[in-house]
């Protein structure tokens, strides 16, 4: 059974009307790592390597070849440094540590931060296959208070358990239906979010997923949030996925639009099909990440492409979160967290004279409709 007019809580279900500022797209425990323990294991892991590939490194070679240097080789055991951090940054694939978020203890202490400036909701996006908590995920919001919402779903296919290539896309959407029913083990908390939802263009399994979990959406009332490749044509190609599908656009999330869209003109054109739109990389504002097919924006310029979408009549499509899903992203490590947008981002919003109408429907009133069970 789901409880529809509800938000599926890792405590059970809430009244929307109890939600406040609403984080989408989060990560609170997960292990980037997989279960490897060395650099050259973990390379295939990531979509991010190329974007990410800095050939003074060595990392990328006039063949395409990813290579590690011999002097990192110490890298992947060592803890966050202020005489190293910025390197962490930089080059945050050689080191190990960052690609795992396994204290609760942290986990408690970043959460609360955004307990104290208001915050009320977090959507932990972590899927099958990335060391997703539930059990964790009870703990922390017992401990701070806040609102924690499941994810059920399947990354990249990197991620994916090997039991799953096999299985038809129906298989798939009935193990995502009986998680949404009946929780993710017996007596467990439910899933109040699909994904995020891996899908590249190329990858097959990623597309059988994606296709599996929209069937989920239409069977549970939930909805589905896309991770989608490195590129516009991966988010057209997602979003025509959509539309095949029967679903409902405004029911599904298109992630990452702030790193894959190059222009205002591609932000509209990608919310005329009705997806909601996700500007989630807010806090990232470093050069050292512009390797990718366009350059990175920071706060503000993502604060210009919203006020462009609300322009275009839009405004009720959008959503904005962090994605902190590496350690150096948090407080504690010298990092931002996840009351980084209450904290500067809001603020910066009403300096560049945002209305407040549109921030409460960006930060509350758009991602509470997304996780209200329909």
């Amino acid at each position: 059974m789901v409880n529809i007019g509800k938000v599926e809580t890792v405590l059970g279900p809430v009244d929307p009307k109890e939600l406040g500022h609403t984080l989408p797209h989060e990560h609170i425990l997960i292990d980037l790592a997989a279960g490897t323990s060395d650099v050259r294991q973990v390379l295939g892991h990531t979509d991010s390597i190329m974007a990410a590939a800095t050939p003074e490194t060595g990392r990328l070679d006039r063949l395409g070849t990813v290579d590690v240097p011999a002097s990192r080789g110490t890298s992947w055991s060592e803890p966050i440094r202020l005489d190293n951090l910025y390197d962490q940054i930089k080059n945050w694939l050689f080191y190990g540590h960052t690609f795992t978020m396994s204290s609760i203890d942290d986990a408690n202490y970043a959460v609360g931060l955004f307990r104290d400036l208001g915050g009320s909701c977090i959507v932990d996006v972590t899927v099958v296959g990335m060391g997703r908590d539930p059990e964790g995920l009870q703990i922390v919001s017992r401990r701070t208070g806040i609102h924690i919402v499941l994810a059920t779903g399947f990354y990249l296919d990197t991620y994916h358990p090997r039991s799953t290539e096999n299985m038809a896309e129906s298989e798939l959407a009935d193990f995502m239906i009986a998680e949404i029913e009946e929780g993710v083990y017996p007596g467990g908390p439910k899933p109040g979010m699909i994904g995020e939802m891996g899908y590249r263009l190329g990858h097959p399994q990623e597309e059988k997923a994606l296709r599996a979990a929209l069937s989920a959406s239409t069977a549970t009332g939930l909805p589905v949030t896309i991770h989608p490749g490195d590129s516009k044509e991966s988010v057209l190609a997602a979003a025509r996925l959509v539309a095949d599908s029967g679903v409902n656009p405004a029911r599904v999330v298109m992630a990452h639009v702030d790193s894959r869209l190059f222009t205002d003109k591609d932000y509209l054109e990608v919310a005329a099909t009705g997806l909601v739109l996700s500007l989630d990389a807010f806090g990232r504002e470093t050069s050292v990440r512009q390797r990718g097919p366009h350059d990175m924006p920071n706060d503000a310029t993502r604060i210009n492409s919203m006020m462009a979408l609300a322009e275009g009549g839009y405004a009720d499509r959008v959503v904005i979160s962090h994605d902190a899903a590496l350690k150096w992203m948090h407080r504690r490590y010298g990092g931002w967290g996840y009351h980084h947008i209450l904290e500067t981002v809001i603020p910066l919003m009403r300096y560049k004279d945002v209305p407040e109408e549109l921030i409460q429907k960006f930060s509350v009133d758009n991602p509470v409709r997304l996780l209200t069970i329909q």
